[in-house]
């Protein structure tokens, strides 16, 4: 689970705080799946400095309902540095994600070349009401 203070918008993919799966990579693939650990899509809070009681209520209930399907959710799917997607200078391999570029690349499967909002490793996520508290302006 993470949360964010930010709404969703500037951590989506043009957004200035920079796309949300890019920024966990780091941790998700360079710390956890390095070290053989399967991991799973992360469950984003977005705005939680600012969510309301409902809102609260809302992101409490979708982190159980995650936790209740965790033996049914499937890790992401990263690439294996050894596994024959990589060079011998750990580059991807040009007929793998032909054309793409960016973090996304170095997930296995159909369409990872470049991952849009809603794709497998974006995970669930809250998003306060836009008419909620989460819009005021912080003073």
């Amino acid at each position: 689970m993470v949360t964010s203070g930010s709404p969703e918008a500037p951590l989506g993919p043009r957004g200035i705080n920079g796309q949300l799966d890019e920024v966990l990579f780091p941790l998700l693939h360079g710390t956890l799946w390095y070290t053989g650990m399967p991991v799973l899509p992360p469950v984003a809070v977005y705005g939680a400095d600012r969510i309301d009681a409902d809102g609260y209520r809302a992101a409490a209930a979708l982190v159980r309902e995650r936790v209740a399907a965790i033996g049914r959710t499937e890790p992401i799917a990263f690439r294996y540095q050894n596994g024959g997607d990589y060079d011998e200078s750990l580059v991807l391999r040009p007929e793998l994600a032909p054309g793409g570029s960016g973090l996304g690349v170095h997930r296995a499967g159909p369409g990872t070349a470049r991952l849009e909002p809603g794709q497998a490793g974006r995970g669930d996520e809250y998003r306060p009401d836009p008419g909620s508290a989460h819009r005021r302006k912080r003073r």
